[in-house]
């Protein structure tokens, strides 16, 4: 179920208001983050994602903003960023372009990619991986929450990984496929994952984490 003019306004005004300390937290942290972190960026999959309690054995750095899109990063890169000296980056990014950006699948695809060049082009050396959009629940479920939620389906979400696997697969990027062990048999997000819809859980973020374990052996 989409979002009606009034309900838009008022999730990109929170989402506006909380990117803004999130950035700005960012910036003010960044002069003092040590080189060869692995870092995880993106959209609220990261943000909320306890690097240190689902993957404590490795040195991570968290830059996720909750409601982020492709645009998020293009217009704050810099501040996002700063100096950091990665040796991998993982991301998740996408599904909010579809809401936020009003984009169709397509132009969700093309988006990603240019994030990907243009973190590419700053990050020259660096071993990158993109961890795969997450599905949703039925609109129909009682842990629906719209303004999360807010109209996106799993076909366009489907259609979106699909592009990006068969992209970063001739390009040499790792495709972390993390959407087919969140799904339930009805075919959405399986609600013992999830308390919004489309958040994960701890539960959730036990699977998340375990399938991205895998790429991060000898990193």
């Amino acid at each position: 179920m989409k979002l009606d003019t009034q309900a838009f306004k008022a999730l990109k005004d929170m989402i506006d208001g909380t990117s803004k300390k999130v950035i700005a937290k960012y910036k003010a942290e960044n002069p003092n983050v040590d080189e060869n972190v692995i870092l995880f960026t993106g959209d609220s999959m990261i943000e909320f994602f306890k690097l240190d309690k689902y993957i404590p054995e490795i040195e991570s750095l968290n830059r996720g903003i909750a409601g982020a899109t492709t645009k998020t990063y293009k217009d704050h890169f810099n501040d996002i960023f700063g100096d950091i000296k990665p040796k991998a980056i993982y991301v998740s990014i996408g599904s909010n372009d579809l809401v936020l950006l009003r984009k169709t699948p397509l132009e969700v695809y093309s988006n990603v990619l240019d994030f990907f060049i243009q973190l590419r082009a700053h990050y020259k050396t660096v071993d990158f991986h993109y961890i795969s959009m997450t599905p949703v629940i039925n609109e129909d479920h009682k842990l629906y929450k719209k303004i999360y939620v807010a109209g996106r389906s799993n076909e366009d979400i489907i259609e979106i990984n699909s592009l990006l696997e068969v992209h970063f697969n001739k390009v040499g990027i790792e495709f972390i496929n993390v959407y087919d062990a969140l799904v339930g048999d009805d075919g959405y997000l399986n609600e013992n994952y999830t308390a919004d819809g489309i958040h994960l859980n701890d539960l959730g973020y036990q699977i998340y984490s375990n399938l991205i374990k895998g790429s991060l052996i000898n990193k």
